[in-house]
């Protein structure tokens, strides 16, 4: 039968799509709070340091994941998957037009 737990394990938030990982960098304030407050259970940091979180999060979809890299701000940014991440540039620019427009 279905466990949504089961399914919990292998995303971050709650809408479904296709599994798949996302590579996540922030840096300064943000790389030093997910160093004490991990994202995700099944995270996997790739690189740590001070100041830099290379991190590997479970995703199925783009939401929550987008939302999380826009609220940080110039301390995130999608390494991976590609399509992510043009996915970003897209939504930074849109935003930008907006404020820029003035």
């Amino acid at each position: 039968g279905f466990d949504p737990a089961v399914l919990l394990r292998t995303t971050l938030g709650v809408h479904l799509g296709e599994a798949q990982t996302a590579v996540v960098l922030f840096e300064g304030t943000a790389a030093r709070y997910f160093q004490c407050s991990p994202i995700h259970p099944a995270q996997k940091i790739l690189e740590q340091d001070d100041d830099r979180l290379l991190v590997e999060l479970p995703i199925r979809g783009i939401k929550e994941v987008t939302e999380l890299v826009l609220k940080y701000g110039d301390e995130a940014e999608i390494i991976a998957p590609a399509d992510l991440r043009q996915h970003l540039k897209t939504t930074i620019a849109a935003t930008a037009r907006r404020y820029l427009a003035d």
